[in-house]
């Protein structure tokens, strides 16, 4: 990784291989250093869920529409299949959405939409939204909608764990958010199914990794050698002061709570750690 910033390579120092030629000291240092960026890229995706509760900054959505379809017929042959696939339309071939977030502790989170194209990826909804820790809202035109807290898609990017099931190879190094940041390819294995959206469906996907978090500034999946589909986060500023009535509705007077605080609790995310860890060792 060019300079090894990630996670402090360039400190560490081979063990001893004892007397021997200039050459074969440093191809050993070489591969030394290669093994340990790749076991520090590895601890850096697997804990990084831990490691940042607290962000603000701009979450940018987008995808191509009949590539992202391309990417459903080359994952069919490998077990791909579709759950929810929202694609663009011959008018708007291309879609995107963004949205002002604030991540905070105890899965709480608003995002509040800045813009949107005519046929947006579906990861949230129109207007604002949040969740206390307890209950997940969204604020309709004249009704605040509440139902059991389950999640966001933003845990795409703030736990990278998923990405342990895939190859993965460090390209480089860079910035994002003046922040460090490692350039990774990540090649889904054949051995994996690969199924739900067209997110997931991508064989190859282009990662940007921060350096000392691990969590994801970028996800772009690629289809044919092209992105097809990506999910970002801008100005990240992270640990910031945050107000804990911003993860409140907003309930102005005369507006209806349509409250579902009864039903079942769902929680994708959590159910989606589990089934990645629990693939046997032997396929990593």
């Amino acid at each position: 990784m060019g300079n090894g910033r990630l996670n402090g390579v360039s400190d560490r120092r081979p063990p001893s291989s004892g007397t021997g030629p200039d050459r074969g000291t440093t191809v050993a240092t070489d591969r030394y250093r290669l093994v340990m960026q790749y076991v520090d890229l590895l601890v850096l995706l697997h804990g990084a869920v831990d490691r940042t509760t607290t962000l603000t900054g701009e979450l940018r959505t987008w995808q191509h529409g009949p590539r992202s379809q391309r990417a459903f017929e080359v994952a069919r042959p490998v077990g791909g299949t579709m759950v929810h696939y929202r694609g663009g339309s011959d008018e708007a071939q291309e879609s995107e959405a963004v949205w002002r977030v604030v991540q905070g502790p105890g899965g709480r989170y608003r995002w509040d939409q800045v813009s949107e194209s005519r046929s947006a990826v579906h990861v949230g909804r129109p207007g604002t939204q949040g969740c206390d820790g307890q209950r997940a809202w969204f604020v309709g035109p004249d009704t605040v909608h509440v139902h059991p807290a389950h999640g966001n898609a933003l845990h795409r990017l703030l736990d990278p764990s998923w990405v342990l099931t895939h190859d993965l190879d460090i390209l480089g190094d860079g910035e994002s958010s003046g922040r460090a940041v490692a350039l990774v390819r990540a090649t889904a294995r054949s051995s994996r199914p690969r199924s739900g959206g067209a997110s997931d469906m991508a064989a190859e996907r282009d990662l940007v990794v921060d350096a000392e978090r691990g969590f994801l500034h970028s996800d772009t999946g690629l289809v044919d050698g092209e992105p097809y589909d990506l999910m970002e986060l801008r100005d990240v500023v992270l640990d910031p002061e945050v107000d804990p009535a911003t993860f409140d509705p907003e309930i102005r007077p005369g507006m209806r709570v349509d409250d579902h605080m009864g039903d079942p609790v769902r929680r994708p995310w959590e159910r989606q750690r589990r089934w990645h860890f629990q693939w046997p060792v032997s396929r990593w």
